[in-house]
């Protein structure tokens, strides 16, 4: 739904029952499924907690990395740190939130601190994420809060991969 900017489940439902498109691809993925409700979707995700999202991430990562899917280029494994936006409110969505205020308009962010695993095919698979905090309840600075973000994700990076040798790409 986030990659084709679908907006919302209803649009989703909507595409998954009358798009052409959609409906053959997915049968062509899994043959012999049908394609589930998003409220359903949307259900069974909401079960699952997000550290055991983190785990199962993290996880699938080392697999390929031990199974030399993913290989190192130049004896690293090359991985590139870059915040990104998520997503932009008009009220704040938690205590904290970061904001900023342009033409006396105040909007809300979340953003976070991706880490990426560069494949030798040029893709990039997601190795982990921090959510940035606005501790000090400022108006946003992309930099100092990425700094600050950085610094929680590489020690867990280093927890989680120890011994991997690791190229990082800011």
């Amino acid at each position: 739904m986030f990659q084709i900017h679908g907006g919302s489940r209803n649009k989703m439902n909507g595409l998954a029952c009358y798009s052409k498109f959609f409906k053959e691809n997915f049968e062509l993925q899994f043959p012999g499924l049908t394609w589930a409700h998003f409220d359903t979707v949307n259900n069974a995700i909401g079960s699952v907690s997000t550290d055991d999202l983190s785990d199962a991430r993290k996880l699938l990562i080392k697999q390929l990395i031990r199974k030399k899917v993913c290989r190192a280029k130049d004896g690293y494994h090359h991985i590139i740190f870059d915040g990104t936006g998520v997503c932009s409110y008009k009220n704040a969505p938690v205590d904290n939130a970061y904001y900023r205020t342009k033409n006396g308009i105040t909007t809300y962010y979340a953003y976070v601190l991706e880490a990426k695993l560069l494949t030798n095919d040029n893709m990039v698979l997601s190795v982990a994420s921090e959510m940035l905090n606005n501790d000090n309840n400022e108006e946003f600075d992309k930099q100092d809060c990425e700094a600050k973000a950085f610094k929680r994700l590489a020690a867990r990076i280093h927890e989680d991969f120890a011994r991997l040798p690791i190229c990082i790409h800011l």
